[in-house]
């Protein structure tokens, strides 16, 4: 069974999956489509080689990678800690 990498958000300190978001906006790539091709096929390009992963629960691109569970316990200790204070 696959374990999904899961992430620490810098910001809101949450730990999970994180959401892929591509560069750009649809809206703009369908525009682009209509009036004229060729600007479009670049445009399309651009959005497919630009996607990042944001925390899923504040959209921040401040997010690292867990190597071990320890990291997870720290992250959830520190956010305890900060209610607590």
């Amino acid at each position: 069974m696959a374990k999904i990498q899961k992430y620490i958000c810098g910001d809101c300190k949450y730990v999970g999956k994180a959401k892929k978001v591509k560069r750009g906006s649809r809206k703009t790539e369908i525009f682009w489509w209509v009036v004229f091709s060729p600007i479009a096929i670049f445009y399309s390009l651009y959005r497919l080689t630009g996607s990042r992963k944001t925390c899923e629960e504040c959209g921040s691109f401040d997010i690292y990678k867990t190597k071990s569970d320890l990291l997870e316990v720290m992250s959830h200790q520190n956010s305890i800690n900060q209610i607590n204070n």
